[in-house]
Order: C-alpha cells, then sequence, then structure tokens
C-alpha cells in the first residue's frame, strides 16, 4: 500500500511537469505582456489613475473608446462625479468639455480628450509634456505612446501616478 502511495505521488507530480501552463484567458489580459499595446494602455492608466484592471476596462465596454478612458478618469478624479456619471453623460451626447466645465474641471486646450491623454502620459512616464504633444502631433496615437515609452523604461521627469500628482508633499 505505501510503495503504491509512493508510486502515485511521483506520477502526479511527473504529470504537473508535462501539462502545459496555464495562460491567462482572453477575458481580462490586463499586465500580460508588451505584445498587445492596448493591454498595456490599461496597465498603464490602471496603475496611473489607481483604478483596478477591471473597473478601466469596464469604462471601455460602457461604450467609452479606449482613447477616451482618461478624460473620464480625469474629470472623475478631479471633481465629486463618479466615472459613472460621466459615462452616462458621454453617452448622452455630452461632449467632455461640456462635462468638465459642468464639474468645474479644467485643462488647457481645445479638446479634453487629447489633452487628458497628454497629462496621463507626460506625468505617468516622466516625459516632458510638450515631447508627448511633439510625438502626437506627428501622427503617433496615445497607446503606441504609452507601449514606446513602457519599452524604453527611462524618464525624463519623476514618474507620478494621478493621486500623488494632487496631494500636497510634506
Amino acid at each position: 500500500m505505501k510503495a503504491s502511495c509512493v508510486f502515485l505521488l511521483a506520477l502526479s507530480i511527473a504529470a504537473q511537469d508535462t501539462m502545459p501552463r496555464s495562460t491567462p484567458t482572453a477575458k481580462n489580459p490586463v499586465g500580460t505582456g508588451v505584445r498587445d499595446a492596448t493591454v498595456d494602455y490599461f496597465d498603464s492608466m490602471s496603475d496611473y489613475f489607481r483604478n483596478s484592471q477591471r473597473a478601466v476596462r469596464a469604462i471601455h465596454e460602457k461604450g467609452i473608446p479606449v482613447g477616451e478612458i482618461p478624460a473620464v478618469l480625469m474629470i472623475a478624479r478631479r471633481s465629486s462625479a463618479s466615472p459613472n456619471q460621466i459615462i452616462d453623460a458621454r453617452n448622452s451626447g455630452k461632449s467632455f468639455s461640456d462635462i468638465a466645465r459642468q464639474h468645474n474641471v479644467t485643462l488647457p486646450g481645445p479638446d479634453f480628450a487629447t489633452e487628458a491623454n497628454l497629462i496621463f502620459l507626460s506625468e505617468y512616464h516622466g516625459r516632458p509634456i510638450d515631447q508627448v504633444r511633439q510625438l502626437h502631433a506627428k501622427g503617433a496615437d496615445f497607446i503606441a505612446l504609452n507601449q514606446e515609452f513602457r519599452r524604453d523604461g527611462s524618464s525624463q521627469l519623476p514618474k507620478a501616478t494621478e493621486r500623488s500628482r494632487t496631494q500636497p508633499k510634506n
């Protein structure tokens, strides 16, 4: 009996070494690597805005394009509005500029979603905002810029999260 138990244990261990390793499900692949630029973008937004990856993905699933998610989160962070209130207003046809104005949130520039992305990428990756603005003006989209900055890894300014940027320093 003891020999059969030892044999089954050894067989079980050997089977584990030959079985394929589980892979992340397609349902929530956030943080799985740099092969998918959109996954990296979700991961960076989650880290910068201090929201769960699931919460960031839920914003997209409620009809907000990936490139507009930073606008939703920036308005929510800088006002008393919830992301759901901002999503509802956006889905009802209001512009982000109108929603931001309603909640007393201002950013420079005519396009609120673009400015939110510029601030997010600049502060999160420690890059001068003018550098991010110039690269975007040359045609680079924000998802590609995020992936490039993540791969490069060097920053010219201190990296920040949205929360650390708004909290006073002691």
